[in-house]
């Protein structure tokens, strides 16, 4: 906080925050840029095959895929900004809908063998933006902000939930609480 002739002002550029989601935006532009010149999907397509992929490849999800509320949830998107992306991606081949055996009403959203080259170019060129995105951030400094930023994560979560239950306790609406999505690296 400064002192200014009209009383004490913030510099919102020292802000801890700002300088978070100035790099986040960043980040996603650059990631954004990387994926369309280079794999031709956007960062929204590339989240979604992301959570399909790591559905796929777990021992629970082989081959079912999910639904679109579940990959909205799982990217913390509303469900109706998800369908466009779905669309998109179903309409270049890379996933299909499958219907649900349990459940008539949904479609069950699964990457299709086309995928399989553009994971492969997503992780490629993801490896070599990431070297240089960290080229000058030693193992410790990474390690000591990712410690930093799950802390960060936790607190907020936690004051989610106690105004929730606060919320609750007044019979107020429930938002649904944000899901933590991990794509590590």
């Amino acid at each position: 906080m400064y002192m200014s002739e009209y009383g004490p002002t913030i510099n919102y550029e020292e802000s801890f925050l700002f300088l978070i989601n100035r790099t986040a935006k960043a980040l996603i532009h650059t990631v954004d840029q990387m994926l369309r010149a280079k794999v031709g999907i956007t960062y929204g397509q590339w989240r979604v095959i992301t959570v399909l992929f790591k559905k796929a490849n777990s021992e629970e999800g082989k081959n079912k895929g999910l639904t679109q509320r579940e990959i909205a949830s799982n990217i913390g998107i509303e469900d109706s900004t998800v369908i466009p992306i779905i669309d998109k991606l179903q309409k270049d081949g890379l996933v299909s809908r499958q219907p649900d055996r349990n459940d008539r009403r949904n479609n069950r959203i699964v990457l299709t063998e086309n995928s399989d080259k553009i994971i492969q170019d997503v992780i490629t060129y993801g490896e070599k933006l990431k070297n240089v995105i960290l080229s000058n951030i030693s193992q410790d400094e990474l390690s000591i902000t990712k410690k930093t930023l799950d802390k960060m994560w936790d607190n907020v979560q936690s004051k989610i939930q106690q105004e929730l239950l606060f919320a609750r306790m007044d019979g107020a609406e429930m938002p649904q609480r944000m899901n933590r999505s991990r794509i590590d690296g």
